[in-house]
């Protein structure tokens, strides 16, 4: 399987057939990342679930890490928003 095993869905679907199915995960709560904002994957996971009453997924894990990257990116070119397309610019080229 490409996407979905590691999902609550997936496994609520399937039932007992979803045991044994290998697939990929581009994220989990036990790799062992830490960052300044939401400390670690345990962490962010523990936070997620504790605001959304549900387990985060791969997706919003990368979309918190994205919007992490770009606060710490506006911080350090002391950019204020809403951004324009010169701002936009700088941001992109800064992530190269």
């Amino acid at each position: 399987m490409h996407y979905g095993v590691a999902t609550q869905d997936f496994v609520d679907a399937l039932g007992t057939d979803a045991k044994g199915v290998l697939g990929v995960s581009q994220w989990s709560p036990q790799v062992d990342y830490r960052g300044p904002v939401f400390g670690t994957a345990q962490d962010f996971h523990r936070l997620f679930a504790h605001r959304y009453n549900r387990q985060p997924d791969h997706t919003e894990a990368a979309c918190a890490a994205t919007g992490e990257i770009f606060q710490q990116l506006i911080e350090q070119s002391s950019l204020k928003p809403p951004l324009g397309p010169e701002d936009q610019r700088l941001l992109r080229d800064m992530l190269w």
